[in-house]
This record gives C-alpha cells, structure tokens and sequence, in this order.
C-alpha cells in the first residue's frame, strides 16, 4: 500500500488561548455583561477563537492537498493505463512479424527448390543414362569417420611394425627403416584407398570397354602391391642374414652385396622359397592391409562411379530445401510464442495496476476518514477553550448568560465534509462498495481485452499456416 505522508497536526491550543486569552476575556466580558442576555451573536473573543480554529484546519487541508493531488494523479493515470487496451498492438506487430517471415519464406522456398529441381534433374539423367534403377547408396557420418579410421589404424601398425621388421635389415638402422615403413605404408594403405575410391568403382560401369579397362588396370595395381611386398620380404629375409653376419663377426659389410639384393628382390619370384618367417609375415601385412585399403577405398561411397556424389548433393540440397520448411514453421511457432508470453506480461501489468489503483484509492479514502477524525479532534480543542471563556464569563456576570451559551459548540458544517473541503478531489474519494465494484469491472475490462487478443493471435497463427500450406502446395520434393 502506498503511504501518504500526511499528519494532521493538533490544534494549537496554548498558541490560541494566549492570543485570545479565554479566562481572562472571560471574566472581563461578564462583568460587563457581555454579551447581553438576549445576544445571538457571540462575543468578539468566541469568533477571534473560531476563526482561530478555522484557519488551523485550512492550513492543514493547504499542507496536504499537493500530498494527495499526487496520489489522485497517480491514481488517475493507473486508471487510464487499465482502461487503455494494451493487448491492442499485439496482433498488428505480429502480423508484421508475419507477413515479413512469409515473404522471405517464400523467396527461399522457390530458390532451394529451383537448385534442388536442378539436381534432381541431374541425378534422375544419370540414372537413365546409366541405367541404375537403385537409390544412391549414401554414407553418413559416422561411416565416413568409422571407414577413415580404419585407414589411419592400418597405417600406424603397418608403419610400426614394419618398421620393426626392418630396423635389422637396413643398414641405416631404425631411421632409415621407418622411412621405408612410412613410403611402403602409404602405398600399401593410402595409394590403394584412394584407387579403391576412384578406380576399382568403375568395374560396375554401363560402357563395357570402361569395365574393362578398370579390371585391366585394377590388375596391374593389384599385381604391383603383390610384387612390391613380396619384394619387400625377400630383400628383409636376405640382407637380414648378412646384417646378422656382421653383427656376429664384425666382418665390413659388403656394400655391393647389399645393392645385390636389392636388385634381385625387383625379381621375388625367384627367391619365395628362401622367404624366412618375418619375411613372409611383411608380404602377408602388406597384402593383407592393401586389400582391405582398396576395398574400403572402394566401400567409401555408392560402389557405381559419381553416382554416390550425385546422390549426396541431392540429399543436401532437398535437406536445404526441406530445413528453410521446418524453419519457418519452427519460426511461426516462435513469433506465436514470443506475442503470447508479451500478452501474458500485459496481462500480469494490468492485473498488477488493478491491484495498485485500489491500494491507492483505498489509502486516499483512509486519509479523507482520517481528516474527519481530525476535525472532531480539532472541535474538541476548540469548545474546551471556549466552554472555558463561557464558564468564567458565566461567573462574572450578575445577569443571565445568552440562550446560545446552553448550545453545543459546532464548526462550519463544510468543514465536517472532506470531499467540499477538498472538492477537485472528491471524485477520487470511493467507498469500499464502490471501489470493489469499480476493481470488478476493471477486471472484467482487461480479461476481455486479454481473451480478443488470444482469439486474434490464434487466428493469425492459424491463417499464416494455412497460407505457408499453400506457398510449399507446388513445391513437391520427394
């Protein structure tokens, strides 16, 4: 509740018998037999008491009149802000909102669909032409990664141990083993992944002579990672036996001897029977990892060559397509909600508002019963100064006392009445019945103001995806 800060002060009524000193005055007055018997008009020390009083009471109304004109300001202005629809713009800012996502929905829509009619178009030609009846076999990512992984573990243990397998058959030792484990890794591993992916593929192609020329050249590489491992295990099995020679006996090695090997390993076919253990164990790594680099090479996309890259920019271009859909009708959605949780807000504002202008009128009626109760105060201090100047008055005198002295001592009767004592403001003042009847159909305004919105807001949410229907009607994508 608002606190006014209003206190009516007492009268002041040392100040006042000093001025018009009531026993003094009194006794004066009687002996003089004033005022005579048959008076109706009081004494000049009565009326001098009384305007006294009067001006006190003035004075205080004066002192909290700017108080309560901004209370009733305040009052006034929350009254206004409950009357005004504030739901109003609510529903002409959304269909802004609406009409501006429609327009750019629209542009979007017909040009992901134009790019992806275009591909499609592209993919459903080379189906014809090469006469594939099957969808685009399409890896996700997960495949992809799992397919790359397997590559890079093929290459770390080929490299590792034939590094291994080596490092005491070179005379370069380790360093010059890894070297040659890393370049026969990336053959064995690498070269035969990515021929897997761009050449082995071309084995399924509709043109025969294309077929055959990819079996013819799949064979050559297929017999040159066989020739280079097996060349590779003949020229470890041999250098190994005089590298260990050398180690044994501490005889120099013979560089031509070496060279020796190296020649006669270019020709393996003629030394597998010497192959030792490790030997053999090179040529079957090898061969073993450079199958199934080209076959994942090979596995990596759709098996019929380009037709995987077709289907995935058709994919990717109907995602788009279908993504800028889902997009705008996610973004209907959003706007409905941002406008609903606005008109809630509102809402909560007004009933908040409802709530502070009743607090405010209740308050300013508390201050209007509290000047009342003032004034009787006021009237009390009052006829104690004056019952005072009667009785000495009274005493003083040798004839009878006016017939007025046997009444009781009563302000003006505007005075007993806040609203004329503060008539620009009576509007304000409303009792409890009033009020309540006022706070009631307060509410009853903003609840009614709320639900046309809701309706409204409904509406254009139901119009605006009826409308999105009919943009994305023609635009079949499969």
């Amino acid at each position: 509740m608002s606190k006014l800060e209003i206190t009516w002060d007492h009268l002041p009524r040392k100040s006042i018998e000093r001025k018009y000193p009531p026993r003094s005055r009194g006794q004066d007055d009687g002996r003089r037999e004033l005022p005579n018997s048959n008076s109706r008009i009081m004494s000049d020390c009565e009326r001098e008491t009384i305007s006294a009083a009067e001006d006190h009471i003035k004075e205080q109304v004066q002192k909290a009149r700017p108080i309560l004109n901004n209370s009733e300001n305040k009052i006034d202005s929350t009254k206004t802000k409950i009357e005004t629809n504030s739901f109003h713009d609510l529903p002409i800012d959304i269909k802004t909102s609406y009409s501006s996502e429609l327009s750019k929905f629209k542009q979007n829509v017909e040009q992901d669909f134009e790019n992806w009619k275009n591909i499609n178009r592209d993919l459903e030609a080379f189906k014809d032409k090469h006469e594939i009846s099957r969808e685009p076999v399409i890896k996700s990512n997960t495949q992809i990664i799992i397919s790359l992984a397997i590559i890079s573990v093929l290459l770390v243990i080929e490299i590792f141990s034939n590094t291994n397998f080596l490092k005491t058959a070179l005379f370069g030792g380790r360093d010059l083993a890894l070297i040659v484990s890393i370049s026969i890794a990336a053959i064995n591993v690498g070269v035969s992944f990515i021929v897997g992916a761009i050449l082995l593929r071309n084995i399924n192609h509709y043109k025969v002579h294309i077929r055959n020329l990819t079996y013819f050249f799949s064979s050559l590489y297929i017999l040159f990672f066989v020739w280079l491992n097996f060349s590779l295990g003949v020229y470890r099995t041999r250098s190994e036996d005089e590298m260990l020679k050398f180690s044994m006996t501490g005889e120099n090695l013979d560089p031509q001897k070496l060279l020796e090997f190296g020649r006669q390993s270019m020709q393996p076919w003629l030394y597998i029977s010497d192959l030792n253990l490790v030997g053999w164990a090179l040529v079957i790594i090898g061969i073993t990892f450079a199958s199934v680099g080209l076959y994942d090479g090979y596995q990596y996309n759709d098996t019929y060559p380009n037709y995987g890259r077709l289907g995935k920019k058709e994919k990717i271009a109907r995602q788009m397509a279908l993504g800028v859909i889902k997009n705008h009708k996610s973004k209907i959605v959003d706007l409905y909600n941002e406008y609903s949780d606005k008109g809630k807000n509102l809402h909560e504002n007004d009933m908040v508002n409802i709530e502070t202008w009743a607090q405010e009128v209740n308050t300013f009626q508390l201050y209007f019963i509290s000047y009342q109760d003032a004034v009787i105060e006021w009237e009390k201090d009052l006829k104690h100064i004056i019952d005072e100047y009667r009785n000495n008055n009274q005493k003083s005198r040798q004839t009878a006392v006016p017939e007025y002295f046997n009444t009781n001592l009563k302000l003006d009767d505007r005075f007993y009445n806040a609203s004329l004592m503060f008539s620009s403001m009576k509007n304000v003042f409303i009792d409890d019945i009033e009020r309540g009847n006022i706070k009631n159909k307060m509410i009853s305004l903003v609840q009614e103001h709320y639900n046309d919105c809701t309706e409204k807001l409904d509406r254009l949410k139901s119009e605006v995806e009826t409308t999105t229907d009919k943009i994305i009607e023609p635009y079949r994508i499969y």
